[in-house]
């Protein structure tokens, strides 16, 4: 595995619950624990398990390098974690 392939794989399976609870859909199942789901396969299940306008899922999906397919749906996810947290309730910021 070549060594940004092992970063990105390594930031997914930091926080891969957290992620998708985050960005998934409702209805979508998450990836077993310790699964043998390779790197390609996480991404693409993902993209297609992504809260977002079908539109924004195949774009991901048609990018032919998996590791950019990857880094997008990452940096998606943690703007929506990161826009969670400074969102908890009791910050003064909701009605």
């Amino acid at each position: 595995m070549n060594s940004v392939l092992g970063m990105e794989a390594s930031a997914w399976a930091d926080d891969l619950p957290a992620s998708w609870r985050v960005c998934a859909t409702p209805a979508s199942a998450p990836p077993a624990p310790g699964g043998d789901l390779s790197y390609e396969a996480l991404v693409n299940l993902m993209c297609m398990s992504l809260d977002a306008e079908g539109q924004e899922k195949l774009a991901l999906l048609a990018l032919d390098n998996v590791i950019e397919r990857g880094r997008q749906v990452r940096e998606r996810v943690e703007r929506r974690l990161l826009a969670r947290e400074s969102r908890k309730p009791g910050d003064g910021q909701q009605n």
